[in-house]
This record gives C-alpha cells, structure tokens and sequence, in this order.
C-alpha cells in the first residue's frame, strides 16, 4: 500500500496547497495584511530592491498570476509587466515563498530581461532559502561548482555555456510587505547549457538534438541513481520514473524521446570488465561526472545524489553523444539535512549513485582518478581558507549591509530557519575543517607541506632517504628517530 499511497499524495498535494494551504501561508506573510511598509533601499548599491504586486488571494504553485515587479538599483528604476506563481517541492512547507517570474511587454509577448550582469531571459527565479539557516548555501555551492568543475565537452564550441546557474542577492518586497532576502538566479535549461534546438524538415519530419531530463524525484525512481530500469517509458509522457523532460517540450507536441538517456544507462549496468573500460567515455562526461560526484562528497550533498540534478545530450545528430551532468537546488549541503539538523562532518555519503558503483568496478584506474583529482584541488580552490572564502564574501555582506538581521527579524516567529548569524558561522567552519579532515583520509591526501609518518606510508618506504643535511642515509630502516627527507617529502621517524 506504500507505493499506491505515494503517488496518491504526490498527485493530490499540490491541489491541497492550492485550495486550501497556499492561501493561508499567503495571509500569514504579512504582519498586518492591510499595512504597507516603507520601501527601504539605502542599500541598493549591493542589495537592488525588487517590489512585487500580485493577487495574494490567487498565489499557488500551479499557476502564473498576472502581476507587475519595480526593480531598484544604483543605475535606475525599472517597471516590469510579470506572471508569477509559488515555485518549489518541499519548500512550499514554508510560510517563505519561492517565487517565479516571466517577463512580458505592453503587448503581451514575452520579454527578455537582464540583471545584474547575468543571462538576459524573460524566465527568473527569487530563491526564499526558507530551510537554510544561513542563506547562502545553495549559493556559495553554485558559485564553487562553476569555479572548479571541468568545462563540459561541447565547451569548446559552445563559449558560452553555463553548466549551472548564477545568482545574486536582493531584497524582496510584496503587495506592500517586507518578505526578506532572496537571491535572483538563472534557470537550468537549453538556453542556459546551450543544447541544440531540435530541427524540423520541410515534410515535417522532426529530428531530435539536444535533450535535457531534470531528475526530480529521488524516492521513486531508480534511473537517475543509474540503474537499468526494464520499464519501457512512453515518449508521449513528460515524466517516467522520478525524471521530467525539460527540452523539448513534450506537452507543446516537439519532438521527445527517452531512448538515448536509457541507452547510456543500459551500458553502465549491462557491461563489464575491458569492454566497460573502452567505451564507457563514449557515454558519459566523465571528467564532469567525477567532479560531481566529488563535489557531492565535498558538501555532504546528499539530496542531489537521486535527484535535484539535470542530465542532458548537446546533440544527439554529432558523432559526440555523451551524456552531461549539472547539479540543481543545493540548500541541503554543508552540516545541514532538509530539515535544518546537523549532520555529522564524518559522515559517509551513502548509494553515491550506481554510476560510482560500476566505475569502481569496472574502469581501471577510477580510485585513484578521484583521488587524483582531490588532491589537485585540495592544493588549489578547496583548501581550507579558500572555502571559508565563499563564506565570507556573503556573511561580511549580510551584517554590514544588516540584511539578515531584517530578514531574521521578518521570520523569526515562522516555521523558516533562522538563527544568529555568527553561531552559524561558527557551525559552518567548524564542519568544513572536519570534513576536510574525514575526506583527506578518505582520498588519501597529505598536503604537500605536511610532515608524514614513513610507517604510516608504505609507498616511501623504497625510495632514498636523507637526513636534513643531504647526507644519503643507508641503510633506511637504521634511522634514528627524527626528521628525513624521502620521496620529495619531509617525513617523521618514530624509530
């Protein structure tokens, strides 16, 4: 009875949060519904200030909603025509709303906008990070996802893809009330990755191209854990198995096929041993798909292992079909699970994906391909201080310009999380440190300037051994105890 129940919720939640709940969470957000509050943007220069106005009463995450947006900067005042609707899953639990936004004309036709130096597009999102106690983790995670990860593989022709999305902080006000800090993001979709559009003959025959699924649910389904699902998924549906088709648009009738995600998937699990190993880098990305899975070990980011992630083809029509990956909604990450409690730092990230499973199986090489890589980057934008860094930009931020504080004094009597910003602080560079720690022992990673027990590595045990006046010491294992130079490393002997 679990399963018929679960897709029975999954199906009548959202109409209960239409109906019934969505309206109230609406009445809830202000203090006194019928009280405007001033407009405050002293601070513009680093937090614009965007104005909202919408039927409350008609506010759901079904549907758009005609409203209009003022957006404030240093530069000017913009006035904008809008659709807006309620946007999130879990996150509609929160009195704090997730709000997205499509731009029109005076005449009705879709608008393009650009803000804040990101994509111009008619399609935005303010992100409400109700769950997060310090607002900025799914933030502070995009921004170190594009700084590090490897370009994926149509980069080189396509400049200016964006395997992730952007976002910069505002202020948000709506029919007239304070609602807080919010970050203005970039969505994830063809436009963003720069996937080729399908491409239609002169008799009408459609051809697919590019291909983007967004993995949305991690529960039901086995496919995005990248497990051969023997359920043949029917092309007329936008949904199979936890997995939504996001280009082209199944319901609009474009051409859509489900086939070539599952063709990459039956490899992964059908083959095996030299065959796997050959071929296997025909299918999948996969110095993206390390990263991601190394990323995900980084931040403890264990709700975008089964879902919160899009995977996608650039062009199903080129001789280069593999499979990329980009992640999505990364709020639950850092010491912290959906609900807001601690986690441990040396915490195992558990089922990292089949995708994992069957590399360390099968491809030569894969372990120490990772470890490899942790150790390029641990020397480089994942040390220690660099971490806090992503931090830091946004905590100075938050307390200098006193934005947290009004939004700590906007939802402080609400079921979102919000707790004194330098505790947090505190929490979050304690974790990193530990989890530094716990991973370094994972990948086996010593950073090049630390002082290692030669009996703990049994790999410099042959190389020469010198004492720190350059004097060859032989034989080796008739060292005092002391300090040696062996193997380009600075070692300790305890005999």
């Amino acid at each position: 009875m679990k399963a018929p129940f679960s897709k029975l919720f999954r199906v009548l939640f959202p109409l209960l949060w239409a109906v019934c709940l969505s309206p109230l969470a609406v009445m809830a957000q202000g203090k006194d519904p019928h009280a405007e509050e001033a407009v405050d943007t002293t601070w513009m220069a680093e937090l614009p200030v965007i104005e909202l106005t919408y039927n409350g009463a008609r506010f759901n995450s079904n549907t758009f909603i005609e409203g209009q947006m003022v957006y404030h900067s240093t530069d000017s005042t913009r006035r904008f025509r809008c659709s807006v609707r309620r946007r999130g899953g879990t996150s509609l639990l929160f009195d704090k709303p997730n709000y997205a936004l499509k731009f029109y004309d005076e005449a009705g036709n879709s608008l393009d906008v650009r803000f804040l130096g990101m994509r111009k597009d008619n399609n935005w999102i303010l992100d409400g990070m109700a769950p997060d106690h310090s607002k900025m983790r799914n933030r502070v995670s995009m921004d170190l996802w594009l700084d590090f990860s490897r370009p994926p593989y149509h980069q080189a022709e396509k400049p200016n893809a964006v395997n992730g999305y952007r976002g910069k902080y505002v202020e948000v006000y709506a029919n007239g009330q304070y609602m807080g800090l919010f970050c203005l993001m970039e969505r994830v979709d063809r436009k963003q990755l720069k996937v080729q559009k399908f491409v239609t003959d002169e008799d009408g025959t459609s051809h697919h191209r590019g291909l983007v699924y967004k993995v949305i649910n991690g529960k039901e389904t086995r496919t995005p854990y990248f497990y051969w699902n023997q359920n043949q998924p029917n092309d007329a549906s936008s949904y199979y198995d936890g997995i939504q088709c996001e280009y082209p648009d199944v319901k609009d009738g474009e051409p859509w096929s489900w086939d070539p995600l599952r063709k990459n998937i039956y490899y992964l699990a059908g083959y095996k041993g030299t065959t796997f190993y050959n071929y296997i880098g025909r299918y999948f990305d996969l110095p993206v798909f390390c990263d991601f899975m190394l990323f995900l070990d980084l931040l403890y980011a264990f709700d975008n292992v089964g879902k919160n992630y899009y995977c996608w083809f650039y062009d199903q029509s080129s001789s280069d079909q593999r499979l990329g990956i980009t992640p999505w909604d990364l709020d639950v990450s850092w010491g912290r699970d959906e609900t807001g409690v601690r986690v441990s730092a040396s915490t195992e990230l558990s089922n990292k994906t089949n995708f994992h499973k069957r590399m360390s199986e099968h491809y030569k090489g894969y372990a120490d391909s990772l470890s490899a890589r942790y150790a390029e980057l641990r020397d480089s934008l994942w040390t220690e201080q660099s971490l806090l860094g992503y931090f830091d930009r946004y905590f100075d931020m938050f307390v200098r310009t006193g934005a947290f504080e009004r939004e700590q004094n906007r939802w402080i009597d609400s079921n979102c999380k919000v707790r004194d910003l330098a505790l947090e602080q505190e929490y979050i560079y304690g974790w990193i440190h530990d989890r530094l720690a716990y991973l370094d022992s994972v990948y086996g990673y010593v950073a090049p300037e630390a002082i290692r027990n030669i009996s703990m590595d049994k790999s410099l045990q042959s190389s020469p051994c010198y004492d720190l006046w350059g004097r060859l010491i032989r034989p080796s294992s008739s060292r005092s105890r002391g300090i040696y130079i062996q193997g380009n490393r600075i070692v300790s002997s305890r005999q």
